[in-house]
């Protein structure tokens, strides 16, 4: 037992250096991100996932936030990260759970709407300038992440093309940042019922954004479906 423990701890601390080491194309490729942006994360959420203790056998948190980006990227099993990254599937479970609370946490400071006059005025003229599209404040779609689907309820995961999926509309704006994400229903689920049912619907109703529209594929959302 004690060389398991020896052997990963060698296993993570190649791990922690290799971000260094790897070139960047092959950081994007592993992780779906830069090295800088890696680094930046880290910095964000380290004191949510840092280990309490220093003694030699915990796992570094950039090692944990590697392992998450992994399963995050490759939609892999967790026994199948495991393994390579020199961690127990029970000590990744718990891992990938810190990690996604940290991210969590901190999704409103980087994925909110616009709320001043100012911001809705700056956007409208960024889309605008795109396609000539007069008082557009976002572009909406809904998009199909393939997904596992639980035993129980199986078939509400199933989408139109017999796949199994998490139906999640997102909404940006002319700078393709994202402003809003609807990340809660199954492949089942309408895009127009995910529209309907989300925060975003009866703000529009209300007028709370003014004369402004959001820009679909084939339909514009303004208060009501058109």
């Amino acid at each position: 037992m004690a060389a398991v423990i020896r052997a990963r701890r060698r296993h993570r601390q190649r791990q922690r250096a290799e971000i260094f080491q790897l070139s960047e194309p092959e950081i994007i490729r592993r992780y779906r991100l830069t090295s800088h942006a890696i680094l930046q994360l880290l910095n964000q959420i380290r004191d949510d996932i840092e280990p309490p203790t220093r003694r030699s056998h915990s796992i570094p948190s950039v090692v944990k936030l590697l392992a998450t980006l992994q399963i995050l990227v490759s939609g892999s099993f967790q026994t199948v990260i495991a393994s390579p990254v020199g961690i127990s599937q029970p000590s990744l479970s718990q891992i990938f759970t810190q990690v996604l609370d940290a991210l969590l946490r901190r999704t409103g400071q980087y994925i909110h709407f616009p709320t001043t006059i100012a911001q809705i005025t700056d956007i409208k003229q960024d889309l605008f300038q795109i396609a000539n599209f007069p008082n557009v404040i976002g572009a909406i779609d809904c998009t199909h992440i393939q997904t596992l689907p639980p035993s129980i309820h199986k078939h509400i995961y199933r989408n139109r093309k017999h796949t199994y999926s998490m139906n999640v509309q997102v909404i940006c704006d002319a700078n393709m940042t994202i402003t809003n994400v609807v990340a809660k229903y199954p492949g089942s689920v309408h895009d127009s019922f995910i529209f309907r049912n989300s925060a975003i619907y009866p703000r529009l109703s209300n007028g709370a954004f003014g004369d402004a529209w959001l820009l679909g594929k084939f339909i514009c959302f303004s208060g009501d479906i058109l």
